[in-house]
């Protein structure tokens, strides 16, 4: 009894009481603590236990930064918990409100999601209604908001109704005469994520699928299955279905507004549902539009998602490059940002508008590059075939803010065709020659092309330029516009006819920025074409090929290849030894006395401060 009594005394902290500018530290059992309000969520771990930083939003961070603040309910979405559009942004955007996309500065209520009605300003409400889920990990994703953004090219179809996800059921649905409602309707249709679906049309199984794969931008149906759930599946425990309403009036006129009145929930006894497998995603489509704000060198702000393509390229944590999508696992950039970086850990970072963002945002995916493929005849001076592909560690996952650019065709070979027609470059490069100013939001500018020849001409007595066939040229005759030091690797992209834009050319050199009678200068894509799709045709592995053959290959112990004066040709990238062992998400190497420090560093995870004693 009295080893008991003596026990408890001395494990017992004495009790703080805390004044109302103070916290109180939340675990008693390691001494109670008071630390100023202001101490919340500033990165440092000021708590025994941490709970000063362990319910910050990511909102919180953004408050307490001036560089930052302005982004606190401003449209656009900097945090994946939505944090910094919904919360202290008055009535109009609460916590748990669907936040439209967009400068509009809207919110709306969940319900009114995928209703049939353009509630947001920008009918972003009623852009991507159809999903198709393949594994656990998504299905317990479905209610988040960035679940429905992606497009899956295979999986168990899912509808989005009033806010709600649940797979459609095909209980009624009659294979033998490949027919499961009542109501026919001839050359009507509803329109759902952007693409048109007809109700006759969804009687047939076959033209169902197709329509599921056009609405989230694949090109076809590769096959379509009317599965039964198991009970060993990853759905099983699923209690939500829709299924299509066959009690729909014989009069309706089906229109946007009848998705409202389409689907009715239902429990789907025989666990029926239909798996999709698209093929071939839809290259150059632009889901999303910009916005015109002034500002690259005279160009203006993106909006969010309005060039898919663009990536960010970081060497050991900071931002160098820019580059674009080609494929879900490659990417196109210039070699000029790769030439003399032997050991550098280098990523990716997609579907991301503001690269200066604290947090990963929303709809991001960050991508360690495992090699990086220099043409063979880069030659630095004068940057000759200045162009590169990047391998990715894994593949992206697509949607409507990661998307490939359309390679150019026979077609656009000609430079000459697109002569003086206004194309788009991209970048975060710096907004003025002199100076370092960098903006921090994705800058546009359109530039008319300069044929090479022509371009020859204008620059024929300006030492600088030594314009080849794989180059053009573009920018105004007086100047003003045009691409700066940071744009290098990015697009210089045109849009055709159909709607579809293409990448002409890499973001290369110049003569200054935004001078006039100096134009940009961008290698040619089209005449690089053979050698892309042969690199990306072979089946690349790491510790294979390249490492193989010394004279092809540059590893991370920097040694340089046999031909000293003709550039390294291919460089497989290992995960460098990083001296603490860790490194933050976009590839910066912390020391050691940085983890564990009771100091957050890695901002964007707080990775370095997870895992420690003190959590």
């Amino acid at each position: 009894m009295r080893t008991t009594t003596t026990t408890t005394t001395t494990t017992a902290a004495p009790r703080i009481e805390c004044t109302t500018n103070e916290f109180a530290c939340l675990n008693a059992s390691r001494g109670n603590k008071c630390i100023p309000f202001e101490s919340i969520c500033d990165r440092i771990l000021d708590c025994p236990d941490s709970s000063d930083e362990l319910h910050c939003r990511c909102a919180d961070y953004l408050l307490r930064d001036e560089t930052h603040r302005h982004k606190l309910c401003d449209g656009v979405i900097d945090c994946a918990d939505l944090s910094d559009e919904t919360i202290n942004c008055g009535p109009r955007c609460r916590e748990g409100m669907f936040v439209c996309h967009g400068l509009s500065n809207q919110c709306i209520e969940r319900y009114q999601v995928c209703d049939g009605n353009n509630d947001c300003l920008n009918g972003d409400d009623e852009q991507n209604c159809i999903a198709l889920v393949d594994d656990q990990e998504q299905t317990k994703d479905m209610i988040s908001h960035s679940f429905m953004e992606n497009h899956n090219p295979k999986g168990v179809l899912h509808i989005q109704h009033q806010g709600v996800w649940a797979p459609l059921c095909f209980d009624s649905y009659d294979l033998d005469t490949d027919n499961w409602i009542d109501h026919h309707y001839d050359n009507e249709s509803i329109e759902a994520n952007a693409t048109s679906i007809s109700i006759s049309s969804m009687i047939q199984i076959d033209d169902m699928g197709q329509a599921v794969c056009k609405a989230n931008y694949y090109v076809q149906l590769e096959k379509i299955d009317i599965l039964t759930i198991q009970r060993n599946s990853s759905f099983n425990n699923l209690t939500q279905f829709f299924a299509i309403n066959s009690r729909l009036p014989s009069t309706s006129k089906p229109t946007l507004s009848i998705w409202s009145s389409l689907f009715e929930k239902v429990s789907c006894p025989g666990r029926k549902v239909a798996r999709i497998e698209c093929s071939t995603i839809e290259c150059g489509v632009r889901p999303m539009s910009s916005k015109l704000q002034r500002r690259i060198i005279g160009g203006k702000s993106s909006s969010f998602g309005s060039w898919p393509w663009q990536v960010a390229l970081y060497r050991e944590g900071e931002f160098q490059c820019g580059a674009v999508v080609i494929d879900s696992q490659w990417l196109l950039t210039a070699a000029h940002c790769f030439y003399s970086t032997p050991g550098a850990f280098w990523t990716a970072r997609s579907g991301v508008l503001r690269r200066g963002s604290l947090q990963r945002t929303l709809y991001e995916e960050i991508r360690r590059i495992d090699r990086v493929i220099i043409h063979p005849d880069y030659v630095d001076r004068g940057f000759l075939n200045d162009i590169a592909l990047l391998h990715l560690d894994k593949p992206l996952q697509y949607s409507k803010y990661i998307r490939p650019i359309c390679l150019p065709d026979e077609e656009d070979s000609h430079i000459d065709r697109w002569n003086n027609q206004l194309c788009t470059t991209v970048g975060w490069g710096k907004l003025y020659e002199h100076g370092r100013i960098f903006p921090d939001t994705l800058q546009e500018v359109t530039l008319p092309i300069i044929s090479t020849e022509e371009c020859r001409k204008r620059t024929l007595f300006l030492p600088l330029y030594r314009i080849t066939d794989n180059m053009f040229c573009a920018g105004f005759e007086h100047g003003g516009r045009d691409a700066c030091l940071g744009d290098s690797g990015g697009p210089i992209m045109c849009q055709k006819a159909n709607g579809k834009w293409i990448l002409l050319g890499i973001t290369s050199n110049g003569d200054g920025c935004g001078r006039a009678g100096r134009p940009g200068v961008y290698t040619k894509v089209y005449n690089y074409l053979t050698w892309i799709h042969s690199i990306m045709a072979k089946d690349y592995r790491i510790n294979h090929e390249f490492e193989s053959n010394p004279k092809m290959a540059m590893l991370v112990t920097g040694k340089q290849v046999d031909e000293p004066h003709r550039p390294f040709n291919n460089m497989v990238v290992h995960d460098k030894a990083c001296e603490s062992g860790h490194r933050c998400p976009l590839g910066k190497c912390l020391k050691r006395h940085q983890i564990c420090d009771h100091i957050i560093d890695c901002l964007e995870d707080s990775s370095d401060e997870r895992y420690c004693t003190h959590n």
